[in-house]
């Protein structure tokens, strides 16, 4: 051991009981001291992470705002494009299913006709019998 460790071990061996309980305090105190310090500067470094995800957090919700805005925007365009392409290629289909329904009514109409014919082969086959 040293001299100077030596010196002061005699030194607080030398003290009274109420000494040494006074430097006991002051090494607790000093301990206490440093250990608020270190806990500051870990709760310190923590509230900078924290910030700074805050930032990240904060960067990342306005780009994905816009990136929502741009989808959005998007759709109303192909929705926009699909109306267009829909009028453009069904624009006379009313007419042409008005062609067609009137086409079938006049083979309904040329049918009834028919049935009439149809009953007289049937008479006129049962005349031979």
């Amino acid at each position: 051991m040293s001299e100077s460790a030596i010196a002061a071990a005699s030194a607080l061996g030398s003290l009274s009981g109420a000494g040494l309980l006074g430097v006991m305090v002051l090494t607790l105190a000093g301990v206490v001291i440093h250990l608020y310090k270190k806990q500051s500067e870990i709760v310190g470094e923590k509230q900078e992470r924290q910030l700074r995800n805050l930032e990240d957090i904060k960067q990342n919700l306005k780009e994905n705002s816009a990136i929502q805005k741009a989808t959005l925007d998007t759709y109303k365009e192909n929705n926009k494009t699909m109306m267009e392409f829909i009028r453009e290629h069904c624009k006379n289909t009313n007419d042409e299913l008005k062609k067609a329904n009137d086409k079938l009514d006049k083979i309904d109409d040329d049918l009834d006709a028919l049935k009439g014919v149809g009953a007289w082969f049937k008479d006129l086959h049962n005349i031979k019998k």
